[in-house]
């Protein structure tokens, strides 16, 4: 795809917003797996389902534009990714640790989901698209914003503190 107008980097960051919400379905289960506070996994559980949602509502966007559904890989995902895979492979057997550092990779991930949607709702503004378009990405955008902030308070909760408190003790 040669990008040539602001519909064409639209498009082209769609396909990217679509590449993050499917691939993070997957990633999603994989850090509920490896998380072992039970309130922790519950929240990954739930983004994982809303998560799922999301990818299905971008599939509504490609159609209301009378565009094929694809994705385009997105290199800031995978470098969150590749980290937190780094991360398991060098990190000790401490839960508590993979505990932190999953929340932590998961704030990650929801400013870049953030970014990404606030741009193509600055775009969509522009090219002054239809509401097919723009309510999904603002449904999106909406849960995404909730759940860093769900995931600061987790941060900054007695579950976290606790962990602190292991990890300092």
């Amino acid at each position: 795809m040669t990008v040539e107008t602001l519909h064409d980097k639209f498009i082209y960051e769609l396909q990217q917003v679509y590449y993050i919400e499917t691939e993070l379905v997957d990633i999603l289960d994989e850090m509920a797996e490896s998380t072992a506070d039970d309130t922790i996994t519950e929240s990954f559980q739930k983004h994982q389902r809303e998560t799922a949602e999301q990818a299905r509502r971008l599939e509504g966007v490609f159609e209301a534009l009378d565009e094929p559904t694809e994705m385009r890989q997105c290199y800031g995902l995978d470098g969150i990714i590749e980290d937190r895979q780094e991360f398991l492979d060098n990190a000790a057997e401490d839960e508590d640790l993979i505990d932190l550092y999953n929340v932590a990779a998961g704030m990650k991930t929801e400013r870049l989901e953030i970014t990404a949607y606030e741009g193509l709702l600055n775009h969509a503004d522009q090219l002054d698209l239809p509401n097919e378009v723009t309510e999904p990405l603002d449904e999106n955008l909406d849960e995404e914003e909730a759940t860093l902030k769900e995931l600061k308070g987790t941060m900054s909760g007695s579950t976290i503190q606790q962990l602190f408190g292991r990890l300092m003790g």
